[in-house]
């Protein structure tokens, strides 16, 4: 009786020895693909995996609608300027887009300006010869742009919604209107940050740079200036 206990269990033993072995077998099997054995290994059921396999927001003949709000940095010493306006783009693609940009210009004197004309205003008070400084600054601009999306990407918001974001570089070409009643060709390169919140909210945050003359001497100097700008808009 003893003796055939003992057998049944050494034959017990015998077929779970065989079957651990024909399991690290077929384990050995996996590991010889080593994608398949390292995404087995890296499964976690608390772990969430989302995956986005198009653009979250369609920008195919797609018009954008915007306002924007702009800090303006360089020209003139004697004044300080900001810019505020809106903008017109339409989404050929993703890619490309053309746009029609209005700026109209807010300008103070900086400190160094309102002393140069305190100076100067006070010399012709006491019937002293002064000359107050020629400021030819800018009142509104209009601006022709194409705009490329080169990079593309998406964000996950409080892992609450898929937010899409392109940065872009444009180029654009237009016409300035200065103080002086005169108008003055302007340029512009800039590159910029486009979020795509939903199928109809955007923004934009941009640095742009613009160029034109003066037209206050006659070598009509050259104007550089840096706009800094953040806009909100619709897609319709």
């Amino acid at each position: 009786m003893i003796k055939n206990k003992n057998k049944i269990i050494l034959q017990a033993l015998f077929i779970c020895l065989c079957g651990s072995f024909s399991m690290a077998a077929d384990w050995d099997s996996l590991g010889s693909s080593q994608p398949i054995l390292k995404k087995a290994k890296a499964l976690d059921n608390k772990n969430k995996v989302r995956v986005v396999q198009k653009r979250a927001v369609d920008r195919d003949l797609r018009l954008e609608i915007s306002s924007h709000y702009g800090l303006v940095s360089g020209g003139d010493s004697y004044i300080r300027t900001q810019a505020a306006g809106a903008q017109v783009e339409l989404h050929i693609n993703p890619q490309w887009s053309l746009g029609f940009r209005y700026d109209s210009y807010i300008n103070a004197l900086t400190a160094e300006g309102t002393q140069v004309s305190n100076e100067a205003a006070a010399a012709i008070a006491q019937g002293n010869q002064a000359k107050l400084p020629e400021i030819n600054f800018p009142t509104s601009s209009q601006l022709g742009t194409v705009s490329w999306y080169p990079i593309y990407g998406k964000l996950n918001l409080f892992d609450q919604a898929v937010t899409q974001f392109d940065v872009y570089l444009m180029a654009g070409a237009g016409v300035i209107k200065l103080d002086s009643a005169q108008n003055s060709p302007l340029f512009s390169l800039g590159s910029g940050v486009g979020l795509w919140l939903t199928q109809h909210i955007s923004t934009r945050f941009e640095i742009r740079y613009q160029s034109y003359k003066d037209n206050v001497y006659a070598s009509d100097p050259q104007i550089n200036l840096m706009s800094l700008q953040f806009a909100l808009g619709f897609l319709l």
